[in-house]
């Protein structure tokens, strides 16, 4: 799984003002349904977090907070998911369970991100459908090299419940190709003389 930047999600919060900056809980425009404690601070996602599955058994968590005490982006990647459960953060991507990382603003290049270990945190799915994930997490952020990060995160009490985007269906264009191979075949086999 890559590891993606997503702070570019911040860019949507222009179109959003009137949360309170002295705010971390996010009062105002604050959407409470992705939450978590940051090293001892509440915080939530500002704008409304977002969840794709853009293939079976992976799905991406992201949510953005550019106000406040801690302007950050959460983002969790998870692969192999058969379900709801219980499930390690810190794995590699052939590994049932995911990553986690906190990403700075589009004004801070810091960030942190969850050893491969197997032992950074868990992440509990307790309700998954093809419209809708559940969770609560945990897991300790680790500062990346070559970033402004420093020290490590600890972000508990992580709770979210997000409509879930599903992965994308076959392209239109592909769907018409397959129609017009069928036809031609049918077309072919109509033409076919008898014997």
């Amino acid at each position: 799984m890559r590891w993606t930047s997503s702070c570019m999600l911040a860019l949507v919060l222009t179109a959003c003002g009137g949360a309170d900056p002295t705010d971390p809980v996010g009062g105002g425009d604050g959407v409470m349904s992705f939450t978590a404690v940051i090293d001892g601070v509440d915080w939530n996602a500002e704008v409304a977090p977002t969840a794709t599955n853009p293939s079976p058994g992976r799905y991406l968590i992201s949510a953005v907070r550019a106000t406040g005490a801690n302007p950050l982006t959460l983002v969790l990647y998870l692969s192999n998911i058969p379900g709801p459960g219980t499930y390690p953060l810190g794995v590699a991507e052939q590994i049932i369970g995911g990553r986690a990382q906190i990403e700075g603003t589009i004004w801070s290049s810091a960030t942190w991100r969850t050893y491969d270990n197997g032992a950074a945190g868990l992440i509990t799915i307790s309700t998954l459908s093809a419209t809708r994930i559940v969770g609560t997490f945990s897991f300790a952020g680790h500062p990346v090299a070559a970033t402004l990060a420093s020290g490590i995160r600890a972000v508990t009490q992580g709770a979210f419940d997000i409509a879930l985007t599903p992965a994308a269906s076959r392209s239109p264009t592909r769907a018409r190709v397959s129609s017009l191979r069928r036809d031609s075949a049918r077309s072919s086999r109509r033409r076919r003389p008898r014997r």
